[in-house]
Protein backbone atom coordinates (compact mmCIF):
# COMPACT_ATOMS: atom_id res chain seq x y z
CA UNK A 1 0.00 0.00 0.00
CA UNK A 2 1.75 3.02 -1.29
CA UNK A 3 1.34 6.36 0.93
CA UNK A 4 0.52 9.31 -0.83
CA UNK A 5 3.47 11.73 -1.33
CA UNK A 6 2.99 14.83 0.25
CA UNK A 7 2.49 17.84 -2.44
CA UNK A 8 5.56 20.07 -2.40
CA UNK A 9 5.00 23.56 -0.58
CA UNK A 10 4.05 26.59 -3.08
CA UNK A 11 7.43 28.76 -3.48
CA UNK A 12 6.23 32.30 -2.24
CA UNK A 13 6.40 34.39 -5.22
CA UNK A 14 6.58 38.14 -5.19
CA UNK A 15 3.88 40.38 -4.32
CA UNK A 16 3.00 41.99 -7.51
CA UNK A 17 0.24 44.04 -5.34
CA UNK A 18 2.36 45.25 -3.23
CA UNK A 19 5.41 46.22 -5.68
CA UNK A 20 2.71 47.49 -8.06
CA UNK A 21 1.51 50.08 -5.15
CA UNK A 22 5.21 51.17 -4.21
CA UNK A 23 6.09 51.98 -7.79
CA UNK A 24 2.93 53.57 -8.48
CA UNK A 25 3.59 55.60 -5.02
CA UNK A 26 6.98 56.42 -5.72
CA UNK A 27 6.14 57.38 -9.32
CA UNK A 28 3.33 59.55 -7.46
CA UNK A 29 5.76 61.51 -4.91
CA UNK A 30 8.05 61.97 -8.36
CA UNK A 31 4.88 63.74 -10.13
CA UNK A 32 5.00 65.86 -6.80
CA UNK A 33 7.65 66.50 -6.54
CA UNK A 34 7.91 68.09 -10.24
CA UNK A 35 4.72 70.19 -9.54
CA UNK A 36 6.35 71.79 -6.58
CA UNK A 37 9.60 72.31 -8.85
CA UNK A 38 7.28 73.93 -11.47
CA UNK A 39 5.55 75.84 -9.05
CA UNK A 40 8.76 77.46 -8.18
CA UNK A 41 9.90 78.08 -11.43
CA UNK A 42 6.87 79.46 -13.10
CA UNK A 43 7.27 83.09 -12.85
CA UNK A 44 9.60 83.88 -15.52
CA UNK A 45 10.91 86.80 -13.43
CA UNK A 46 11.22 84.39 -10.27
CA UNK A 47 13.06 81.70 -12.57
CA UNK A 48 16.16 84.33 -13.16
CA UNK A 49 16.42 84.46 -9.49
CA UNK A 50 17.21 80.64 -9.07
CA UNK A 51 20.77 81.16 -9.88
CA UNK A 52 21.38 83.72 -7.05
CA UNK A 53 21.18 81.47 -4.55
CA UNK A 54 24.79 79.89 -5.58
CA UNK A 55 25.79 83.67 -5.04
CA UNK A 56 24.94 84.13 -1.28
CA UNK A 57 27.50 83.56 1.32
CA UNK A 58 28.98 80.02 2.13
CA UNK A 59 27.82 80.19 5.88
CA UNK A 60 23.90 80.39 5.27
CA UNK A 61 24.06 77.83 2.41
CA UNK A 62 26.79 75.63 4.95
CA UNK A 63 24.11 76.36 8.17
CA UNK A 64 21.45 74.40 6.12
CA UNK A 65 23.52 71.52 5.52
CA UNK A 66 24.38 71.40 8.88
CA UNK A 67 21.47 71.79 10.66
CA UNK A 68 19.73 69.13 8.50
CA UNK A 69 22.80 66.95 9.49
CA UNK A 70 22.57 67.82 13.28
CA UNK A 71 18.46 67.10 13.29
CA UNK A 72 19.95 63.50 12.14
CA UNK A 73 21.95 63.25 15.50
CA UNK A 74 18.98 64.11 17.69
CA UNK A 75 16.64 61.58 16.13
CA UNK A 76 19.28 59.09 16.88
CA UNK A 77 19.61 60.04 20.67
CA UNK A 78 15.98 60.13 20.96
CA UNK A 79 15.98 56.39 19.31
CA UNK A 80 19.14 55.63 21.90
CA UNK A 81 17.52 57.35 24.85
CA UNK A 82 14.19 55.84 24.95
CA UNK A 83 15.57 52.09 24.71
CA UNK A 84 17.80 52.80 27.30
CA UNK A 85 15.60 51.14 30.22
CA UNK A 86 15.33 48.23 28.52
CA UNK A 87 18.56 47.81 26.52
CA UNK A 88 21.92 49.83 26.17
CA UNK A 89 23.06 50.29 22.86
CA UNK A 90 25.76 52.54 21.62
CA UNK A 91 24.99 56.10 20.65
CA UNK A 92 27.63 55.99 17.67
CA UNK A 93 26.32 53.00 16.59
CA UNK A 94 22.44 54.13 16.48
CA UNK A 95 23.17 57.60 15.14
CA UNK A 96 25.71 55.85 12.18
CA UNK A 97 22.31 53.31 11.60
CA UNK A 98 20.17 56.69 11.41
CA UNK A 99 22.49 58.22 8.96
CA UNK A 100 22.77 55.12 6.55
CA UNK A 101 18.30 55.19 7.43
CA UNK A 102 17.99 58.77 5.88
CA UNK A 103 19.61 57.96 2.72
CA UNK A 104 17.53 55.12 2.34
CA UNK A 105 14.20 56.40 3.38
CA UNK A 106 14.58 57.95 -0.18
CA UNK A 107 14.02 54.73 -2.05
CA UNK A 108 10.51 53.23 -1.92
CA UNK A 109 9.89 49.91 -0.13
CA UNK A 110 10.05 51.37 3.15
CA UNK A 111 14.09 50.14 2.82
CA UNK A 112 14.92 52.62 5.40
CA UNK A 113 12.72 50.73 8.09
CA UNK A 114 14.10 47.25 6.74
CA UNK A 115 17.27 48.43 7.55
CA UNK A 116 16.93 49.53 10.93
CA UNK A 117 14.64 46.56 12.22
CA UNK A 118 17.52 44.09 10.75
CA UNK A 119 20.97 45.68 12.35
CA UNK A 120 19.30 46.38 15.77
CA UNK A 121 17.47 42.80 15.40
CA UNK A 122 20.00 40.84 13.99
CA UNK A 123 23.54 42.95 14.51
CA UNK A 124 22.70 44.56 18.28
CA UNK A 125 20.52 41.20 19.34
CA UNK A 126 17.18 43.22 20.29
CA UNK A 127 14.43 40.76 19.91
CA UNK A 128 12.04 41.46 17.00
CA UNK A 129 9.26 42.38 19.03
CA UNK A 130 10.90 44.81 21.75
CA UNK A 131 12.17 46.75 18.33
CA UNK A 132 8.45 46.99 17.38
CA UNK A 133 7.67 48.23 21.30
CA UNK A 134 10.66 50.74 20.76
CA UNK A 135 9.38 52.31 17.90
CA UNK A 136 5.91 52.87 19.06
CA UNK A 137 7.56 54.15 22.00
CA UNK A 138 9.68 56.65 20.06
CA UNK A 139 6.71 57.39 17.75
CA UNK A 140 4.64 58.55 20.73
CA UNK A 141 7.75 60.40 21.91
CA UNK A 142 7.60 61.89 18.22
CA UNK A 143 3.76 62.51 18.12
CA UNK A 144 3.74 63.99 21.34
CA UNK A 145 6.14 66.92 20.60
CA UNK A 146 4.92 67.56 17.00
CA UNK A 147 1.63 68.89 18.68
CA UNK A 148 3.45 71.11 20.62
CA UNK A 149 4.22 73.82 18.04
CA UNK A 150 0.58 73.16 16.49
CA UNK A 151 -1.31 73.94 19.62
CA UNK A 152 0.74 76.94 20.29
CA UNK A 153 0.41 78.17 16.77
CA UNK A 154 -3.14 78.56 17.36
CA UNK A 155 -2.99 80.24 20.52
CA UNK A 156 0.28 82.85 19.61
CA UNK A 157 1.24 82.78 16.32
CA UNK A 158 2.02 86.40 16.35
CA UNK A 159 4.43 86.85 18.79
CA UNK A 160 7.87 85.38 18.06
CA UNK A 161 9.17 85.05 21.73
CA UNK A 162 5.85 84.29 23.26
CA UNK A 163 5.66 81.10 20.47
CA UNK A 164 9.00 79.68 21.14
CA UNK A 165 8.03 79.66 24.68
CA UNK A 166 4.79 77.86 24.28
CA UNK A 167 5.81 75.46 22.32
CA UNK A 168 8.69 74.51 25.09
CA UNK A 169 6.08 74.41 27.27
CA UNK A 170 3.67 72.19 25.46
CA UNK A 171 6.73 70.29 24.51
CA UNK A 172 7.13 69.34 28.63
CA UNK A 173 3.42 69.21 29.14
CA UNK A 174 2.77 66.64 26.42
CA UNK A 175 5.67 64.55 27.33
CA UNK A 176 4.62 64.13 31.18
CA UNK A 177 1.22 63.06 29.83
CA UNK A 178 2.88 59.71 28.18
CA UNK A 179 4.15 58.68 31.80
CA UNK A 180 0.78 58.36 33.55
CA UNK A 181 -0.56 57.01 30.03
CA UNK A 182 2.16 54.46 29.71
CA UNK A 183 1.73 53.49 33.83
CA UNK A 184 -2.14 53.10 32.53
CA UNK A 185 -1.38 50.60 29.84
CA UNK A 186 1.33 49.10 31.68
CA UNK A 187 -1.39 47.94 34.53
CA UNK A 188 -4.02 46.45 32.09
CA UNK A 189 -1.47 44.81 30.11
CA UNK A 190 0.10 43.11 33.56
CA UNK A 191 -3.33 42.52 33.46
CA UNK A 192 -3.65 40.59 30.26
CA UNK A 193 -0.30 38.78 31.13
CA UNK A 194 -1.55 36.98 34.20
CA UNK A 195 -4.10 35.18 32.15
CA UNK A 196 -1.95 34.16 29.16
CA UNK A 197 -0.04 31.56 29.00
CA UNK A 198 3.31 31.44 29.76
CA UNK A 199 4.60 31.56 26.25
CA UNK A 200 1.98 34.19 24.86
CA UNK A 201 2.49 36.20 28.36
CA UNK A 202 6.33 36.30 27.39
CA UNK A 203 5.72 37.63 23.61
CA UNK A 204 3.34 40.23 25.10
CA UNK A 205 5.91 41.52 27.64
CA UNK A 206 8.01 41.91 24.85
CA UNK A 207 5.56 43.68 23.00
CA UNK A 208 4.70 46.05 25.25
CA UNK A 209 8.39 47.08 26.64
CA UNK A 210 8.21 50.17 24.61
CA UNK A 211 5.75 51.01 27.67
CA UNK A 212 8.62 50.44 30.33
CA UNK A 213 10.59 53.09 28.30
CA UNK A 214 7.99 55.54 28.16
CA UNK A 215 7.73 54.59 32.41
CA UNK A 216 11.23 55.48 32.86
CA UNK A 217 10.78 59.69 33.90
CA UNK A 218 14.78 60.44 33.34
CA UNK A 219 14.45 58.96 30.03
CA UNK A 220 11.30 60.43 29.18
CA UNK A 221 12.53 63.67 29.97
CA UNK A 222 16.07 63.36 27.70
CA UNK A 223 13.71 62.47 25.19
CA UNK A 224 11.47 64.95 24.77
CA UNK A 225 14.18 67.71 25.78
CA UNK A 226 15.90 66.20 22.59
CA UNK A 227 12.81 66.53 20.56
CA UNK A 228 12.55 70.04 21.45
CA UNK A 229 15.89 70.88 20.05
CA UNK A 230 14.85 68.93 17.02
CA UNK A 231 11.78 70.97 16.66
CA UNK A 232 13.89 74.21 17.00
CA UNK A 233 15.94 72.32 14.16
CA UNK A 234 13.83 71.77 11.98
CA UNK A 235 12.35 75.28 12.29
CA UNK A 236 16.14 77.00 11.96
CA UNK A 237 16.09 74.69 8.49
CA UNK A 238 13.31 76.72 7.06
CA UNK A 239 14.03 80.32 8.76
CA UNK A 240 17.76 79.93 7.27
CA UNK A 241 15.68 78.51 3.74
CA UNK A 242 13.08 81.52 3.76
CA UNK A 243 16.59 84.07 4.29
CA UNK A 244 18.42 82.17 1.83
CA UNK A 245 15.21 82.90 -0.72
CA UNK A 246 14.38 86.15 -0.06
CA UNK A 247 18.27 87.01 -0.32
CA UNK A 248 18.09 85.76 -3.96
CA UNK A 249 14.52 86.96 -5.11
CA UNK A 250 12.70 84.44 -5.13
CA UNK A 251 10.52 85.35 -1.69
CA UNK A 252 9.45 88.77 -0.36
CA UNK A 253 10.17 88.33 2.75
CA UNK A 254 11.34 85.46 5.28
CA UNK A 255 8.87 83.13 6.74
CA UNK A 256 7.45 83.98 10.49
CA UNK A 257 9.25 81.89 13.34
CA UNK A 258 5.38 80.45 13.80
CA UNK A 259 5.42 79.45 9.97
CA UNK A 260 8.55 78.12 10.21
CA UNK A 261 7.86 75.41 13.03
CA UNK A 262 4.65 74.50 11.29
CA UNK A 263 6.36 73.89 8.21
CA UNK A 264 9.02 71.99 9.78
CA UNK A 265 7.15 70.10 11.82
CA UNK A 266 4.85 69.17 8.72
CA UNK A 267 7.76 68.35 6.60
CA UNK A 268 9.21 66.16 9.18
CA UNK A 269 5.81 64.56 9.58
CA UNK A 270 5.26 63.88 6.04
CA UNK A 271 8.46 62.14 5.64
CA UNK A 272 7.92 59.84 8.64
CA UNK A 273 4.44 58.63 7.30
CA UNK A 274 5.30 58.89 3.18
CA UNK A 275 4.83 55.12 2.29
CA UNK A 276 6.96 55.20 -1.25
CA UNK A 277 10.00 57.45 -0.39
CA UNK A 278 10.19 60.94 1.40
CA UNK A 279 11.12 63.08 -1.73
CA UNK A 280 8.13 64.54 -3.34
CA UNK A 281 5.14 63.38 -0.93
CA UNK A 282 6.37 65.90 1.95
CA UNK A 283 7.34 68.59 -0.20
CA UNK A 284 3.90 68.47 -2.15
CA UNK A 285 2.03 68.36 0.99
CA UNK A 286 4.69 71.00 3.03
CA UNK A 287 3.28 73.56 -0.02
CA UNK A 288 -0.55 72.27 -0.38
CA UNK A 289 -0.88 72.52 3.99
CA UNK A 290 1.62 75.39 4.66
CA UNK A 291 -0.10 77.60 1.72
CA UNK A 292 -3.50 76.82 2.87
CA UNK A 293 -3.40 77.71 6.37
CA UNK A 294 -1.23 80.49 6.45
CA UNK A 295 -3.44 82.87 4.83
CA UNK A 296 -0.86 85.23 3.13
CA UNK A 297 1.53 82.79 2.06
CA UNK A 298 0.76 81.47 -1.43
CA UNK A 299 2.54 77.91 -3.01
CA UNK A 300 4.77 79.77 -5.36
CA UNK A 301 5.90 81.69 -2.57
CA UNK A 302 6.57 78.41 -0.15
CA UNK A 303 7.30 76.06 -3.04
CA UNK A 304 11.03 77.83 -3.62
CA UNK A 305 11.97 77.13 0.19
CA UNK A 306 10.51 73.71 0.46
CA UNK A 307 12.84 72.99 -2.33
CA UNK A 308 16.19 74.71 -0.92
CA UNK A 309 15.37 72.86 2.38
CA UNK A 310 15.12 69.58 0.59
CA UNK A 311 18.31 70.12 -1.39
CA UNK A 312 20.26 71.26 1.21
CA UNK A 313 19.02 68.50 3.26
CA UNK A 314 20.24 65.82 0.36
CA UNK A 315 23.53 66.91 0.37
CA UNK A 316 23.53 66.63 4.41
CA UNK A 317 22.46 62.98 4.20
CA UNK A 318 24.98 62.32 1.19
CA UNK A 319 27.74 63.38 3.73
CA UNK A 320 26.31 61.95 6.61
CA UNK A 321 25.69 58.48 5.22
CA UNK A 322 28.99 57.83 3.59
CA UNK A 323 30.82 58.28 6.93
CA UNK A 324 27.70 56.17 8.72
CA UNK A 325 28.11 53.50 6.41
CA UNK A 326 31.67 52.66 6.77
CA UNK A 327 31.46 52.73 10.19
CA UNK A 328 29.26 50.06 9.83
CA UNK A 329 30.83 48.14 8.20
CA UNK A 330 34.34 48.26 10.13
CA UNK A 331 32.12 47.64 13.22
CA UNK A 332 32.91 43.97 14.00
CA UNK A 333 30.15 41.26 14.61
CA UNK A 334 29.05 40.58 18.78
CA UNK A 335 30.45 36.94 17.55
CA UNK A 336 33.04 37.58 16.51
CA UNK A 337 34.19 40.21 19.60
CA UNK A 338 32.65 36.99 21.51
CA UNK A 339 35.00 34.15 19.74
CA UNK A 340 38.17 36.65 20.02
CA UNK A 341 37.40 36.75 23.79
CA UNK A 342 36.90 33.35 23.92
CA UNK A 343 40.66 32.67 22.34
CA UNK A 344 42.06 35.16 24.26
CA UNK A 345 40.92 33.16 27.77
CA UNK A 346 41.95 29.62 26.35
Amino acid sequence: MSSASPKPAKSAGPNWLRIAVQVGGFALSMAALYWCYRTATGNPQLRENWPKLLDLPFWLLGSMVATSMLTIVLAALVFTVVLRPVRRLSAADVTAVSGVCTLLGYLPFKLSLVFRIFWHNRRDGVPLLVVGGWFGAVAAVILASLAAPVVAALLVAHDAMLFGITTLVLVGVFGALLYPAASIARFITAHINRKLPAALADKLHRLTAGLDMLHHPRSLAIAMMLRALDLAGQSVRFMLASHAAAAAGLLAQPLEPSQAAIAGSLFFLLQILAPTGVAGIREGGTVVVLSAISGGLTAEQIAPVVLVVSAAELIGHILFAIPSALWLWLKPRADDVAAVSLTNES
